[in-house]
């Protein structure tokens, strides 16, 4: 059998099995495949590639994460399966998570976007569904198929507008992991490592401090927080403001709803309390990026109108929960798991 007979015999049993549906997709297809082939074929080094390159098809094993950093195809990967797996209600507008992007290579922006993805590459043009299932399998040696598993949709936002210069925050918006590779497999915990690692980093180059990383979690999501360090902050009653007004009156176009607040200390993965002025700020100044950014180009009146609404209802109703006269908020378990 010739070289490109014994590739196209061992594609086409590969394909046949994976055409059966993701319940036959375990990597041993790719043994039994050449122990199929090689019965006809004697090119046992042609066939160790084969075999290898249809196993690390099937199953990845290395990793990477790589932050978006312009509209490129990184991007465009990390932003369509955010958009696969969340309601457009919660998301940015794509143009404006290109203008974020856009606003990168301003130094002197205080929320920059950390938009990263967790990615494999495998040998060969390889195709996958949305689940991140391999669908067809193909061999060619100098193709590389890239792929995205998992994303995180997140921001550094300085402390510095809300009075506490050289400090920063690190508040996630969004992360999603493709189907295939759920269920304890770790990309989850290693994008939200690298968010806080890259974090970390813009602090230093900015000669800021991160303080603690924060987000709004969702009720089954409260153990995957949980287990990576994250807290509530006990007794606050926190919700998450509207994030469109009316441009000319300022009016909210919806109400607040109430979310459940999880924060980690940066550097302190076993606090027991935050201060009640940095949790303040925290929660003030994620408001101001994520829910205010786009009044500042409404006219004053429509724009003093929604920070009156968020500013001083919203964020008032939150201060309003925490402990008298500033005391630490204990960190602990949310609600859920208690």
């Amino acid at each position: 059998m010739t070289y490109d007979e014994t590739v196209e015999r061992f594609c086409r049993a590969v394909n046949d099995r994976l055409a059966r549906g993701p319940q036959e997709q375990g990597a041993e297809i790719a043994g039994v495949v050449r122990a199929e082939v090689a019965q006809h074929a004697g090119e046992p080094a042609l066939l160790d590639r084969l075999e290898e390159a249809a196993r690390q098809a099937i199953q990845p094993r290395a990793f990477y994460d790589v932050r978006a950093m312009r509209p490129d195809l990184i991007f465009e990967q990390c932003d369509t399966l955010l958009r696969e797996n969340f309601e457009p209600d919660v998301l940015d507008p794509k143009e404006r998570m290109v203008l974020m992007l856009e606003r990168l290579a301003d130094p002197t922006h205080t929320f920059p976007i950390v938009l990263m993805g967790r990615f494999w590459r495998a040998s060969g043009p390889q195709e996958y569904d949305a689940a991140g299932h391999l669908t067809r399998f193909g061999f060619d040696p100098l193709a590389v198929t890239e792929s995205i598993a998992a994303s995180i949709s997140a921001h550094y936002m300085s402390l510095q507008p809300v009075g506490r210069p050289g400090e920063a925050i690190g508040a996630i918006g969004n992360i999603v992991t493709r189907a295939r590779f759920r269920g304890g497999q770790g990309h989850g915990t290693a994008l939200t490592e690298a968010f806080e690692r890259e974090t970390v980093r813009i602090a230093q180059e900015r000669g800021e401090t991160v303080r603690l990383y924060i987000l709004e979690s969702e009720e089954d999501s409260q153990g995957f927080w949980h287990k990576r360090g994250y807290r509530w902050p006990l007794g606050t009653r926190y919700a998450q403001p509207p994030l469109e007004f009316d441009p000319q009156t300022g009016e909210r176009l919806y109400d607040e709803v109430p979310e459940t607040l999880m924060v980690k200390m940066a550097g302190q993965p076993d606090a027991i309390e935050v201060d009640a002025e940095l949790l303040t700020a925290a929660v003030r100044i994620m408001y101001l990026d994520w829910c205010l950014a786009e009044t500042k180009t409404y006219p004053l009146a429509a724009r003093k109108r929604a920070e009156e609404y968020v500013l001083g209802k919203v964020l008032g109703e939150f201060r309003a929960s925490l402990p008298p006269d500033g005391q630490p908020v204990p960190l602990v378990k949310p609600p859920l798991l208690q």
